[in-house]
């Protein structure tokens, strides 16, 4: 007799949310185009391209500082881009969120790095609740014990101390 095959829980999340998650970030890439110049959909470009080469690629240390040049490249006027809510929204779902490029795939520790570091001189003195929610998304990873390096650490702590100066913030 065949066994019946029942979806785990996180796979009827993925089909029952995946439409609203997608919608939402269109709608972020649209600001980001109106608002940010297509900074952070440049990012995403650049992320999934890094993505399909790393994927067929059989050395990328060879390359790697044609991709770290690359990145800076793309992301050398950030701060044209830093007031645009959806450049934001973008970023942080890219490099935070739990269906995120970094977490969806195994990326090099220096574009991660380099990524974080974006992230953080992007956010800098910016407040709102994407951001909050985004530093709980972090503090939730950390609890389910990942580690992150001593650099994304540091820039952890900046959005965390960014967060708690918040003035609708009830933990501050």
């Amino acid at each position: 007799m065949a066994e019946r095959y029942l979806p785990t829980f996180e796979e009827v999340l993925l089909k029952v949310f995946w439409p609203k998650n997608l919608l939402r970030r269109q709608l972020w890439r649209l600001q980001d185009l109106r608002d940010g110049g297509g900074f952070g959909f440049a990012v995403e470009l650049f992320l999934l391209s890094l993505k399909q080469l790393l994927s067929t690629s059989p050395s990328h240390e060879f390359y790697s500082q044609l991709y770290t040049i690359t990145l800076t490249a793309i992301t050398s006027d950030w701060r044209k881009y830093k007031h645009s809510l959806g450049t934001q929204k973008l970023l942080l779902d890219a490099i935070v969120s739990h269906h995120g490029f970094l977490r969806g795939f195994n990326y090099p520790e220096y574009i991660a790095d380099q990524l974080w570091e974006l992230l953080g001189d992007i956010l800098e003195g910016q407040t709102g609740p994407h951001i909050s929610s985004a530093v709980q998304q972090v503090t939730d990873h950390q609890a389910e014990g990942h580690k992150y390096g001593p650099k994304v650490e540091a820039i952890i702590s900046r959005l965390r101390a960014s967060c708690s100066q918040e003035p609708n913030n009830p933990t501050a």
